[in-house]
């Protein structure tokens, strides 16, 4: 897909979503199409990667709309290109920190841009089995399933539990991106995955956190076998509400089923 049918997605992308308003005129109509369509291009970024990432040349055009927590979060369409195969995929909170973009910012709200073509190096995080925070990145290869293959992430800027970021997986089958239909963006536990999803590759398990409060958190643990991950264990913190104490309760999981191994008096 050549950039200037990128972008045209893109701009039509934008404009179905602020058009909502309907004038009497189509003459009013064709003149606010274009003011906005004007409006719209000025408001874009495009970004090109520096380097090749995971063998594919990446580029970005993206709108930024909102400052949170020091990143500027806006809909992008990332375009991944490399020899043998090209995609595109839509990420409505793609993010980058405001310090690497050239931004006009008021209260909080992108109002314009000063730079808009933009060149940035890709500087790979190391994820380890403590989890994904480290990733400080827009998108990411990970090899989520331990088969030897990396799939891709998109980042989804304070999307998550607790402000943080939610993540959308995407896997590849003979170097071409899967069909929606065998996607695994939305399978278990796949869907689930987020920064604070661990990755335990010595016994091939993700381990994915659930925030409920004090005492009300869940860990649930997936384990491959036979090529499909399977929920064996979980781990859930219920408290006592006439007591006011904090019970760690651990289940194995077989076929669906819970049953329960231990309970333990832990500090809230």
């Amino acid at each position: 897909m050549n950039r200037k049918l990128l972008t045209s997605l893109l701009f039509t992308t934008l404009l179905m979503s602020s058009c909502n308003a309907k004038s009497e005129k189509s003459e009013t109509n064709q003149l606010t199409k274009i003011e906005q369509t004007e409006s719209v291009e000025s408001d874009f970024v495009k970004i090109t990667y520096n380097q090749k990432v995971n063998g594919y040349d990446v580029n970005v055009i993206w709108k930024p709309k909102t400052i949170r927590f020091d990143n500027a979060v806006g809909p992008a369409i990332l375009e991944f290109k490399n020899s043998e195969s090209e995609f595109t995929l839509t990420n409505n909170y793609f993010a980058l920190p405001t310090k690497t973009v050239d931004l006009k910012i008021s209260e909080d709200k992108v109002v314009g841009i000063n730079k808009k073509n933009v060149s940035l190096a890709y500087n790979e995080p190391d994820i380890g089995e403590e989890g994904f925070e480290s990733i400080d990145v827009p998108f990411v290869f990970v090899d989520l399933d331990f088969d030897g293959n990396k799939e891709l992430i998109l980042i989804k800027a304070n999307q998550g539990q607790r402000f943080g970021d939610a993540y959308n997986a995407y896997s590849f089958k003979y170097g071409e991106l899967e069909p929606d239909l065998y996607q695994i963006t939305n399978q278990e536990p796949f869907s689930e995955i987020d920064f604070m999803t661990k990755l335990d590759k010595e016994n091939k398990e993700l381990v994915l956190y659930g925030s409920g409060g004090i005492c009300f958190d869940t860990y649930k643990t997936y384990s491959l076998s036979n090529d499909r991950f399977l929920l064996t264990k979980i781990v859930r913190m219920e408290r006592d509400d006439d007591t006011g104490k904090c019970f760690k309760l651990t289940y194995n999981v077989v076929d669906g089923n819970e049953n329960l191994v231990s309970k333990e008096e832990v500090e809230p």
